[in-house]
């Protein structure tokens, strides 16, 4: 893991590079994910309609780490997007049992080391939960490969 006072999203649509938000597993009546905040938002400002690509992920796969695929509307080509649960609702501090998941999904996918994969502090923010405590030293066994973002 390379720690990186930087974008997240600087390299979203650079190949070979996997940009990943933070997510929970909330569905609103509408039935759009709640992506009301930090990451998340910026990825709905970047891919509007993300919100719904999310739900239907959640509904049919469950709250569990993996890559959607967002259209990009120029070149017919799709843009992956990683998501890692770190909440089972928006309202709650972030489960390090499910940020522990996510970061196990990001060594299973990073290990081979054919791409750069970007992540947020996971459940740093608005999950409330101390970088150097409790979230760090989960994060601190992933490849270099995998740079966290601040």
């Amino acid at each position: 893991m390379v720690e990186s006072h930087s974008d997240l999203f600087e390299c979203h649509r650079v190949p070979g590079h996997l940009v990943c938000v933070s997510t929970n597993g909330t569905i609103k009546r509408n039935g759009a994910a709640v992506m009301g905040r930090g990451c998340a938002l910026q990825a709905t400002r970047i891919h509007p309609g993300v919100q719904v690509d999310l739900s239907k992920y959640l509904r049919s796969q469950g709250n569990v780490p993996g890559i959607l695929f967002l259209p990009t509307g120029t070149n017919g080509k799709n843009i992956p997007l990683g998501i890692l649960p770190v909440k089972y609702n928006w309202w709650e501090k972030a489960d390090l049992e499910l940020i522990r998941r996510s970061v196990e999904w990001l060594d299973e996918l990073a290990t081979p080391n054919t791409r750069t994969i970007h992540v947020p502090r996971l459940g740093c923010g608005n999950g409330g939960r101390s970088w150097e405590r409790e979230v760090r030293p989960l994060m601190r066994g992933l490849p270099d490969n995998v740079i966290v973002h601040y």
